[in-house]
């Protein structure tokens, strides 16, 4: 059995996200935690995630993407984790 590895389900007030998978499979959605749709994206699928947007990454197979994103003053402040099982610190909170 594969572990499944899940990021942070998180949103940003500012920032502006596009992600392209180049391998494997996965992603969740959507405009509140509550409402999350499960997209499996697979290699060369892209997502444009608009601020605000909550998302995480979730891996349904070994997965490679590639995140770029818009790097205003404070971007890397500019994370509001909702849920997080890594232990990650230094992030806002909601």
């Amino acid at each position: 059995m594969t572990a499944v590895r899940v990021l942070s389900l998180q949103y940003h007030e500012l920032k502006v996200e596009t992600i392209c998978v180049l391998s494997g499979e996965g992603v969740e959605h959507g405009p509140t935690a509550d409402e999350l749709t499960s997209r499996v994206l697979t290699p060369a699928d892209t997502i444009h995630l608009p601020s605000t947007t909550v998302h995480r990454m979730t891996a349904v197979t070994d997965l490679v993407f590639v995140d770029a994103s818009t790097a205003d003053v404070g971007w890397r402040e500019d994370v509001v984790r909702l849920e997080e099982i890594d232990g990650r610190t230094g992030t806002t909170a909601p």
